[in-house]
């Protein structure tokens, strides 16, 4: 062998390798010639400007008869430098949430590359501890998201997460080319499974008289996600087994409606149609930002009572006279308070 020459085709643009310069202008036939190793058979090139792109290579011998390789050896390869990089999106950064996530993201290399895998490391906050995939541990643990572009990862296991403890997810991918992102974007979250409380202040729970019931009070609170809503049922005796539905006690099951407020909250009850004598327990519950609602209501009872009472004196007698002041007699007929 005699020398051998290299081709090399950058492919988008098109462009040949001249010696210099890769240049869109330069001939098909442009070979450049290789230098051969002072200590093996083998020959060597170097010096090329490459940059992230693919490339066709074409090398070819010549003999010192002047014979040319034919057909001449072709290698098609990629070359990337770039880091990829990647995001954790779901759940969102600074977002409380109330179930077992399912954590999302995204992974992208720059062209010609191509993102190989994701992993991504999940952290308590609390006590610095990493999810190995199947608990919490001192020490760093790796986990590998499903697929690359749009990744995501599941494998975090119901009872793993606490009620008002914050979790950080950190990512980072890999290129086909070994090119290895030292951390994405990252995102925190807190979870919240706890239901929120409240309170039926108004009627109150040791029950009563009334003769008007215009406005139901009471209060609720949640320590981490907040309280979102209230919603109060009321339900009508003897028997209770009617509810108020918006319009009349007409509903056989319970039906809970919006009151205005959170922490503290009012229902304008003016338009409830009231009946006189009849005893009405009052039910409320919360529901937090994140879903979580009550199960175990508040309760306030009260009996209405719109009737005036009535009195009569029977001693004296009407009209009647008598000779020293006596004993006088009211008879109040008992009602219902």
């Amino acid at each position: 062998v005699q020398m051998a020459e290299l081709r090399i085709r950058r492919v988008s643009p098109s462009a040949y390798w001249t010696g210099s310069v890769f240049d869109g202008a330069a001939p098909v036939e442009t070979w450049v010639l290789a230098l051969p190793n002072p200590t093996t058979s083998d020959w060597r090139y170097s010096g090329i400007a490459w940059t992230d792109n693919n490339y066709e290579l074409n090398v070819r011998a010549k003999d010192r008869a002047g014979n040319l390789q034919t057909p001449y050896s072709s290698f098609s390869f990629t070359v990337d430098a770039t880091l990829p990089v990647s995001a954790a999106t779901t759940p969102a950064n600074g977002s409380i949430i109330g179930t077992i996530p399912v954590i999302y993201g995204n992974a992208s290399d720059p062209t010609p590359g191509t993102v190989a895998d994701v992993r991504l490391k999940i952290r308590r906050n609390t006590d610095n501890n990493y999810w190995t995939g199947i608990a919490w541990g001192a020490a760093v643990s790796t986990q590998t998201a499903a697929a690359t572009v749009s990744w995501s990862y599941s494998g975090l296991a119901a009872g793993s997460l606490a009620t008002g403890t914050s979790y950080t997810v950190m990512p980072w991918a890999r290129d086909a080319a070994g090119n290895e992102e030292v951390v994405g974007t990252s995102t925190t979250f807190t979870v919240d499974f706890a239901s929120p409380t409240s309170l039926v202040q108004q009627p109150p729970v040791g029950g009563g008289f009334f003769k008007a019931m215009l406005t139901l009070t009471g209060t609720a609170a949640d320590s981490v996600s907040g309280v979102n809503r209230v919603e109060v049922s009321i339900t009508s005796g003897p028997g209770f087994s009617t509810w108020y539905n918006g319009t009349d006690f007409l509903s056989a099951s319970p039906i809970y409606l919006g009151a205005a407020g959170g922490t503290s909250w009012t229902f304008n009850s003016s338009t409830v149609p009231w009946v006189s004598g009849r005893a009405y327990v009052v039910r409320s519950r919360g529901v937090d930002a994140v879903g979580n609602t009550e199960a175990v209501v508040s309760s306030g009872t009260f009996t209405l009572d719109t009737s005036s009472p009535s009195s009569t004196v029977t001693n004296p007698a009407n009209g009647s006279f008598k000779n020293a002041a006596g004993i006088a007699t009211v008879n109040v007929p008992h009602g219902l308070s």
